[in-house]
C-alpha cells in the first residue's frame, strides 16, 4: 500500500539512517536485554530464553534458517569475523568442522536449533580493557567472537549444557575477542527443554584465550542479564551446577580482587566485571524491572549503590507468577510504566508522553537518560521457546518480532518449518529505500508517526498489537497437533507465513489509518458531522516549560489565568481498534485475501461510537442483545441497499459525514466494509 512523498518524509529520514549504519558496519549491537525462565518457572513447562537487539542502528533484522548438514570427515569450518552486513563475510581462519551441524535460525546471533537449543546474547563489560585482545585480522591472537560463538554452539549442541562446554573450550583454545572499542565481555542464557544454563566469557590476559564461567538456573527461578555479568559466587566442587575455565583461578588472582588463601568462592561478577559499562543503574534498573514483573511480592529494591560490589541482585529468584511467552512480551515492551522511573512522565516525555530519548554522541552535561527494557533502537527481539513434550520440529519455538518491542507483532516460528515467512527475511539492506514487503519497515514507520503523539498512538498500537496476537498461541498449538498427528511440515511453515503476509499488510493499512486520524495537530473524525479536532497542549506542561511567563497579548492568558489550554487528553479505548471490536486475527487473513468475501462485523449505532470516541467520556457500554445486529453474512446486493438507504436518511435527517472521511478503496473489503457499517448504522438510527 503506497503512501505519499510527505507522509513519509520523517519516517524515510530516519530508516535511511538505519541504512546507513548498516553499511557503515558499525560497533557490535550493545545494550541487549535477555531474561530465562526454566521449565519450572513457566505456566506450560517449557523452557524460555528472550533477547533484544539493541543494535543501535547497525543491525540486521532478517531472521535465517541454516540448514543441516553432513560435513563427513577431516573438513575445516572457516571462522568468519563480527560483521553486522552479512553479504561481505570476511573469513579470517578455520578450526576442525564438526562431521555433521544442525539447522538453526539466526540473524546476527544464533537463536534456536534443530534439537530446541535456545540462546540469548548480551554484552557486558569486563577487567579486560577494549582493544586489549585483538582478534587475528587486526594483529592479534583470537580468532573466536561473540557472533561466531553462537552459531558453533548452535550448529554442534543439543544441550545447554554441551554448549556452554563448546563455548568455553573453543574460546579457551583459539581465543576470545570483541570489537574495537567495544566492552569486551559477554553473557549467554542457553537453554533445551529441562534446562537452563548462563554463560559468561572475556578474553584472558594474554589475549589468546578466554576465562568462563557459567551457572545453572536453579528449578522454578527466572534470571536476568542487561549488559552485566550476574553469576556470583562459584561452587566449582559441584559440576553439576558450576563450571568454569581451568585457568580461573590463576587469572582471578592476577586480577589482585582475589586470593586463593582467602579461602572464599571466586564471585564472578565482583572479580571479572567491569560494573555497569554505560552508567549507574544502565543494568540494575532493567535487572529490577524484570524481576519485579516476574516476582512481584519478592521486594527486589529498584536502587543500591555499586552493583558490581554491592551485589544487589542475586542470580536468580524464584518466579513470583507463572511465565508465558506473552508476560514476555509484555516485559520487553517496558518502559517504567506506572513506577517512579516512568518515561512517559516529566518534560523530556515531551507534550505527548514518549519514552524515548535519542542517543547523544559524547558526554551530555555530565547526564544521561534512564535506559528502559524497551529501547527505540532495538531491532528485533523474540522469546525462544523448548517445550519438551513434543516433537523438536514443532516443540522449538522462535516468537519473533522485528523492530522495537513497543511496536512489533510476535510470530511464531517452529524450526521444523521449510521457510522463514518473505516478511520476517526482507530489508532490502542497502537499496537506500524503505521495502514495504517487510515487516520491519511496517512496524518501523508506525513507531515514527507513534512517537509524536505517544499518549494517543501507543493505545492504538496496543490495541492492535493485541488484536493481531490474540489467536497467535492457537495457531502454534493448530500446527503442533497437526505436525504431531500427520508429520506434515507444511502446517509448520504455510500458515504461519499466511499470517506474517496478513500482519504486515494490515500494519501498513494502519499506518494509513494512522496518519489520516492524527494529521497536522488534530483528531480527524472518520465518522459523524465533525470536521477536526485540535489536540492543544497539556496544561502542566505549558506549565513546566513556562508559557504562562509569555505576555498574554502572545496569546498565554488560559495558562496565567490557571484555567487549561487544552481540553482534550488521550483517550480511555484507542479509536481505531475500537470501530473493529469482533474482528479477530483468523477473519483478517481471510479479509486480506480480496478472493474471499469479508464476514460482517456487529454493527454499533451512532451514539455508541460518538460515545466510544468522545476523549473525556467513560467507555461505551456494550449494547443490549437486542440490539445487536446478527452476525450472519451479508450480500453484496443487501449491502448497496443500506448505503443507498443511508445516503437518503443522511439527506433527509440533517447527517453529515466529515469531508474528511476516509475514502473507501473499492478493491479493499476491509475498509470498504467499514464505510458500509456505518452508512448502514446511521440508516437504521434516522428510522
Amino acid at each position: 500500500r503506497s503512501l505519499t512523498p510527505t507522509a513519509l518524509t520523517a519516517p524515510r529520514m530516519h530508516l535511511a539512517s538505519r541504512l546507513l549504519g548498516v553499511l557503515l558496519l558499525a560497533a557490535e549491537a550493545r545494550g541487549c536485554t535477555v531474561i530465562a525462565a526454566s521449565a519450572s518457572a513457566t505456566a506450560d513447562g517449557s523452557v524460555l530464553v528472550t533477547h533484544s537487539d539493541d543494535a543501535e542502528g547497525s543491525g540486521d533484522p532478517r531472521v535465517y534458517r541454516v540448514p543441516a548438514a553432513y560435513h563427513g570427515h577431516g573438513g575445516e569450518r572457516p571462522i568468519l569475523a563480527n560483521a553486522q552486513d552479512f553479504r561481505k563475510p570476511e573469513v579470517i581462519g578455520s578450526i576442525p568442522q564438526a562431521e555433521q551441524t544442525y539447522a538453526y535460525y539466526r540473524t546476527g546471533f544464533g537463536m534456536l536449533n534443530e534439537k530446541q537449543l535456545v540462546l540469548g546474547e548480551s554484552t557486558t563489560s569486563s577487567i579486560s580493557k577494549p582493544n586489549d585482545a585483538k582478534p587475528v585480522h587486526k594483529g592479534g591472537k583470537a580468532l573466536i567472537g561473540v557472533q561466531e560463538m553462537t552459531m558453533l554452539v548452535m550448529e554442534r549442541c543439543a544441550t545447554a549444557r554441551c554448549a556452554v562446554q563448546t563455548a568455553g573450550n573453543l574460546t579457551e583454545k583459539y581465543g576470545f575477542y570483541q570489537d574495537a572499542d567495544t566492552p569486551t565481555g559477554e553473557a549467554l542464557a542457553l537453554g533445551d527443554p529441562r534446562d537452563v544454563w548462563v554463560f559468561h566469557v572475556l578474553p584472558d590476559s594474554t589475549g589468546g584465550s578466554s576465562v568462563w564461567a557459567a551457572a545453572r538456573v536453579p528449578d522454578g527461578h527466572v534470571t536476568s542479564i542487561a549488559n552485566m555479568f550476574m553469576i556470583r559466587e562459584l561452587d566449582l566442587s559441584d559440576t553439576d551446577n558450576f563450571l568454569a575455565s581451568k585457568n580461573i583461578e590463576a587469572e582471578a588472582e592476577r586480577s589482585g580482587r582475589w586470593s586463593k588463601q582467602s579461602g572464599k568462592p571466586i564471585d564472578f561478577t565482583l572479580v571479572f566485571s567491569d560494573g555497569e559499562y554505560m552508567a549507574k543503574h544502565y543494568s540494575g534498573r532493567r535487572v529490577w524491572r524484570a524481576f519485579s514483573l516476574l516476582a512481584p511480592d519478592a521486594g527486589i529494591p529498584a536502587d543500591y549503590g555499586d552493583m558490581r560490589v554491592d551485589a544487589p541482585y542475586p542470580f536468580s529468584i524464584p518466579a513470583g507468577v507463572k511465565v508465558s511467552p506473552q508476560l514476555l512480551m509484555r516485559i520487553h515492551r517496558d518502559y517504567y510504566a506506572g513506577t517512579p522511573y516512568d518515561l512517559t512522565q516529566g518534560l523530556a516525555a515531551g507534550p505527548w508522553g514518549t519514552p524515548n530519548r535519542w542517543s547523544m554522541p559524547g558526554a551530555a552535561l555530565g547526564a544521561t537518560w534512564e535506559r528502559p527494557i524497551s529501547i527505540y533502537r532495538q531491532d528485533l527481539s523474540y522469546i525462544a521457546q523448548a517445550r519438551h513434550w513434543l516433537p523438536d520440529e514443532c516443540g522449538g519455538t522462535l516468537w519473533f518480532g522485528p523492530h522495537n518491542a513497543q511496536g512489533t507483532v510476535y510470530f511464531p516460528l517452529p524450526i521444523g518449518a521449510d521457510q522463514v515467512p518473505a516478511e520476517l527475511g526482507s530489508f532490502a539492506m542497502g537499496s537506500g529505500a524503505v521495502d514495504r514487503s517487510g515487516a520491519f519497515w511496517a512496524f518501523s514507520a508506525v513507531q515514527q508517526l507513534a512517537d509524536s503523539r505517544f499518549a494517543w498512538i501507543s493505545k492504538e498500537v496496543e490495541a492492535m498489537q493485541s488484536l493481531l496476537e490474540s489467536d497467535m498461541p492457537a495457531l502454534q498449538a493448530s500446527a503442533d497437533a497437526a505436525y504431531v498427528q500427520h508429520k506434515d511440515k507444511g502446517a509448520l511453515t504455510a500458515p504461519i507465513a499466511a499470517k506474517a503476509k496478513a500482519v504486515t499488510e494490515r500494519w501498513w493499512l494502519f499506518l494509513d489509518e494512522l496518519l489520516f486520524r492524527y494529521a497536522d495537530g488534530y483528531i480527524h473524525a472518520t465518522h459523524g458531522d465533525e470536521l477536526a479536532t485540535p489536540f492543544g497542549y497539556p496544561h502542566g506542561w505549558l506549565k513546566g516549560i513556562g508559557y504562562d511567563s509569555i505576555p498574554q497579548d502572545h496569546g498565554a492568558p488560559c495558562v496565567a489565568a490557571g484555567t487549561p489550554c487544552s481540553a482534550l487528553s488521550p483517550p480511555a479505548e484507542p479509536l481505531i481498534a475500537d470501530l473493529q471490536p469482533d474482528l479477530q486475527p483468523q477473519k483478517l487473513v481471510a479479509q486480506l485475501d480480496r478472493s474471499i468475501a469479508p464476514k460482517p462485523l456487529v454493527l454499533r449505532s451512532v451514539p455508541q461510537l460518538q460515545a466510544a470516541h468522545t476523549l473525556d467520556a467513560a467507555p461505551a457500554a456494550a449494547a443490549p442483545a437486542s440490539e445487536q445486529p446478527e452476525s450472519g453474512g451479508t450480500s453484496p446486493f443487501a449491502l448497496a441497499v443500506l448505503v443507498c438507504a443511508a445516503l437518503m436518511a443522511g439527506f433527509a435527517g440533517g447527517l453529515t459525514f466529515s469531508r474528511r472521511q476516509v475514502q473507501a478503496d473499492a478493491a479493499d473489503p476491509y475498509l470498504t466494509f467499514g464505510v458500509y457499517q456505518r452508512a448502514a448504522t446511521a440508516a437504521g438510527e434516522v428510522a
